[in-house]
């Protein structure tokens, strides 16, 4: 099923909404669970070293901590440089790992080998890069040979726009415990190779929808299903493929290619190059237009491979734009509309 992507301020709200509802420690104390339960299942050992940040991250590594030390797992927490929790939620976390009798390191360096490290240091609420003892503890925590689990997201990556938040590479996790909804950043940028695993816990929480998602193999069982015998190429739909100007033709050939092995029962291809060739030997079923193609007349279409960025494609693109068919944006059609308001709008 398609996983939900809130914004920032989508986040929020749902955020205080769940406080206010179930009380503010509840939320945190479910993603200590959500994710204890994850490192149980998959932590070759039970050494386990968790770094604190200030934040609520850091609030939602004690209570994994404390989770974790509830079934008898070897817990060592660390807060770099022994800074304490500055936020309420988290601070109230530390309290209840000291009041229990334990303690905590500043420096994980000087901790024992660990099967599983943490990396609660710094959530989707990160501004600014992570410097000095922070930053010393993101180094130590990807040297480390033994499984690395995130929660929420790497530290140091933007939830938005998976790039890093200032010069340094954050955290690179094996596994990303993402809590209540997937995060933009794990898809894109840096993020990609970051997050690793992604394994998302909503947290008992009921995730508003909103025009954004993450969309899944599951939600195309019909591609897997056996066609009948009694069906033709008109039975499975009819892609148009526009981009292909001179030089970038390759782009426009291959997402073709890619259409018919997808599935589609037939193609054709528009390019905007004068220099097109006449047929594809590879796979000579793709139909090339020498006009340009009626957008509504196809079953759907995919514009921007090696489209370039001329008056022309721009033409192309607004033209598609206004079509009431189901219409695939890519490449120079994307860099396009970056670049007009209007076509945003």
């Amino acid at each position: 099923m398609s996983k939900t992507i809130l914004n920032a301020d989508e986040l929020q709200l749902l955020e205080q909404r769940c406080a206010n509802q179930l009380g503010e420690e509840a939320l945190m104390n479910r993603a200590g669970e959500a994710a204890a339960n994850l490192i149980e299942a998959r932590s070759p050992g039970k050494r386990i070293t968790v770094l604190v940040g200030p934040g609520n991250n850091g609030g939602d590594a004690l209570a994994t901590a404390r989770i974790l030390r509830s079934r008898d797992f070897n817990v060592t927490v660390v807060l770099p440089g022994g800074k304490r929790p500055t936020s309420e939620l988290a601070l109230t976390q530390f309290n209840a790992w000291c009041a229990a009798g334990e303690s905590f390191v500043e420096d994980p360096y000087m901790t024992e080998k660990a099967d599983c490290v943490v990396d609660g240091l710094f959530g989707t609420g990160l501004k600014k890069p992570i410097t000095g003892d922070y930053l010393d503890a993101v180094l130590w925590f990807n040297e480390r040979q033994a499984l690395k689990v995130s929660l929420d997201i790497p530290s140091g990556l933007n939830a938005l726009t998976g790039q890093w938040i200032g010069s340094y590479p954050g955290c690179r996790a094996d596994i990303t415990v993402g809590f209540l909804c997937t995060k933009a950043g794990y898809y894109m940028n840096e993020g990609v190779d970051a997050t690793g695993e992604i394994s998302l816990a909503e947290l008992d929480v009921s995730v508003p929808l909103t025009s954004l998602s993450v969309v899944e193999e599951d939600e195309f069982p019909h591609l897997l299903n056996k066609r009948d015998n009694n069906t033709h190429k008109g039975s499975f739909g009819h892609v148009a493929v526009v981009g292909g100007d001179t030089g970038k033709i390759g782009a426009a050939i291959l997402a073709s290619r890619a259409a018919l092995e997808f599935g589609a029962g037939a193609v054709t291809a528009e390019f905007l190059s004068k220099r097109a060739p006449a047929v594809d030997p590879v796979m000579p079923e793709i139909m090339f237009s020498e006009d340009p193609v009626d957008f509504n007349a196809y079953s759907a279409t995919v514009i921007g491979c090696g489209l370039g960025t001329s008056d022309h494609a721009k033409a192309r693109l607004i033209t598609a734009l206004q079509s009431q068919k189901p219409l695939i944006i890519d490449a120079d059609a994307l860099n396009l509309i970056a670049a007009d308001i209007k076509l945003q709008d």
